[in-house]
């Protein structure tokens, strides 16, 4: 299977010196890709298979369980430092870091003798998960033509779904053979080696400037207020409508996993079509048009009864999930090369707060009034992301001289 990741490297740059070896840039890419695939294999293999080891192994409560989740996202909450720390610290030590935090907590929670000791493991890996994210995208924005950067960002995310893939078939075949302990610390252990042979001294100047100094900017309310949107949908998808599939239609483990699969797969395939027609049409018109489609299959989950309808429009959705593509390759336009890391952090910051704070509102509504209005309400968010969709070209980008195209040659993946 061809994964090409279209990323641009300078004709007068075309080769590195790492360890006193010459190294081609595409190398570097390879690694950088091969970086972002082991993390997200660990997220993956974390969040697929974290639930039955703490109710196989510790008997942990439904709201235990919960307690854990949700300190693994609490370091997204200060996502936004990530652009101060990036300017004392070099990209490919944080990503170092990134990678083997993500697999010692693998490795902690494998070792954990009582349940109390999963908290360090999984806050490790919330750390290594938002470290590591904004500075991925930040080198994959900077380091892209402006004319194609949607293509290249969708790309690049095309591995999160992928690494999703590769942990299904990891779990099936060696989970049942290793047990959970040890699954975890080889995976774990494999996440680590993988950074330090991937991501150790690379040169990642040529990729990235400096960040610059961290602030919200007002001119890109925009850009947090639809990432703040996409963390509410993304609630929506993953605590409602897969508890509507379970509760309502009764699904087992294995079809619960059979619909993961299918869903990653039309994930994989979303995030490169949305980066292809973002770059091909105006931004806002794909966010308008994907944003328009998520109100519809939102009220197909109110008012359609039916198991196979509401499974497809879950495959449907999934394939319209990557709008991180479009708003994260709209800061190419309007942000300061410095100033990405920052700005895509802070980004990562509002849409966990839309994960955090979604599903209480959603389950207040479930709970008091009918499974009908959270998803009513998840329609009504869909529909106010498209007038902010609208606002993210301004008056000074549309008058805006168009850039002279930089003296690159292109390296695909």
């Amino acid at each position: 299977m061809s994964l090409p990741l279209k990323i641009y490297s300078t004709k007068q740059d075309h080769h590195r010196v790492s360890a006193g070896i010459p190294v081609h840039r595409g190398t570097v890419q390879y690694l950088l890709c091969l970086g972002y695939l082991a993390v997200f294999c660990g997220y993956n293999i974390w969040v697929a298979s974290f639930h039955n080891y703490t109710v196989e192994t510790f008997h942990l409560s439904a709201l235990n369980v919960g307690y854990l989740f949700s300190a693994a996202a609490l370091p997204g909450s200060f996502a936004f430092s990530i652009g101060v720390i990036a300017r004392k610290i070099s990209l490919s030590t944080l990503m170092v870091f990134a990678c083997s935090s993500m697999g010692l907590g693998l490795i902690g929670i494998g070792l954990a003798p009582r349940s109390y000791l999963l908290w360090p493991g999984v806050l490790l890996i919330g750390i290594g998960f938002t470290c590591y994210y904004p500075i991925i995208n930040s080198i994959c924005i900077q380091h892209s033509d402006r004319r194609t950067v949607s293509t290249a960002v969708g790309h690049l995310k095309s591995y999160g779904p992928l690494a999703a893939l590769v942990a299904f078939f990891l779990i099936a075949a060696c989970l049942p053979r290793l047990g959970y302990q040890n699954f975890f610390v080889v995976s774990g252990g494999f996440v680590v080696l993988i950074g330090f042979w991937a991501l150790t001294d690379l040169h990642i100047k040529p990729y990235a400037d400096n960040p610059g100094n961290l602030r919200f900017k007002k001119d890109l309310w925009p850009y947090y207020a639809l990432n703040f949107l996409a963390g509410c949908r993304s609630a929506g998808i993953k605590a409602f409508v897969l508890l509507l599939l379970i509760r309502e239609h009764g699904l087992l483990m294995h079809e619960t996993a059979a619909v993961f699969f299918i869903g990653n797969i039309c994930s994989l395939i979303g995030y490169r079509l949305i980066g292809h027609f973002a770059d091909q049409y105006q931004p806002p018109k794909v966010l308008s048009f994907v944003y328009l489609t998520v109100s519809l299959i939102f009220l197909g989950f109110c008012f359609i009864d039916s198991s196979v309808i509401r499974i497809l429009l879950y495959f449907f959705d999934s394939l319209l999930f990557g709008v991180s593509v479009v708003t994260d390759s709209h800061l190419k336009k309007v942000s300061r090369p410095k100033d990405t890391i920052g700005n895509v952090a802070c980004g990562l910051t509002l849409f966990n707060l839309g994960k955090t704070v979604f599903p209480v509102i959603g389950g207040i509504l479930w709970s008091h009034f009918h499974q009908h209005a959270t998803f009513l309400v998840v329609s009504v968010l869909a529909i106010l992301a498209v007038w902010v969709s609208q606002k993210l070209l301004g008056p000074t980008d549309r008058i805006r001289a168009p850039e002279r195209p930089p003296r690159y040659s292109p390296v695909t993946i």
